[in-house]
């Protein structure tokens, strides 16, 4: 048993590169330095999430569509840090035989420091009229609404946006 343990620890040493150091003198007679010793690398400081800016003045529009709902986000910020806008879309929900339109007016949009806005809201939809308050992750790139498990809606051009949702009758 004694040899296997030996044999093992040959093994290891062997693996690590390692084996007994040199013990012979060098040129100038003094023996080799030992093997430097290969220490791993302390794991790197995580910094936290960087703070999202609140997006800068001007006109922002942002589209999702899926198998369940086609909606669109129109938002404008002005040199206050303000934010109003407009969230409307078509609820197609074909498996369970539910179509809806809901429109969504966002108002008082306040922004926070970490990438939200906080709005004040007001949705029709299906005839019926509802007010909340409703918070949005937004960047120039994305907007989702935050507390749901909403899609993420992508930048996209503000012109013909209404049309890709409500697409116009053919006659």
């Amino acid at each position: 048993m004694r040899w296997m343990t030996g044999l093992v620890a040959l093994a290891v040493v062997s693996a690590c590169g390692g084996g007994e150091a040199p013990t012979s003198p060098d040129e100038a007679g003094a023996p080799a330095p030992p093997a430097p010793l290969i220490e791993a690398a302390p794991p790197a400081p995580v910094a936290p999430d960087d703070p999202i800016p609140p997006l800068a003045a001007g006109s922002f529009c942002y589209f999702h569509q899926d198998e369940a709902v086609t909606e669109a986000l129109e938002l404008t910020v002005t040199d206050a840090a303000m934010a109003s806008g407009d969230h409307f879309g078509v609820v197609h929900d074909e498996a369970n035989s539910y179509f809806a339109a809901f429109d969504t007016e966002l108002t008082n949009g306040r922004f926070g420091g970490d990438g939200t806005a906080t709005f004040d809201a007001v949705t029709e939809v299906d005839g019926d009229t509802q007010t909340s308050e409703e918070q949005w992750t937004l960047t120039p790139e994305t907007a989702t609404r935050t507390g749901l498990d909403a899609p993420v809606l992508t930048e996209a051009p503000c012109e013909g946006l209404v049309d890709r949702v409500f697409p116009p009758m053919v006659e």
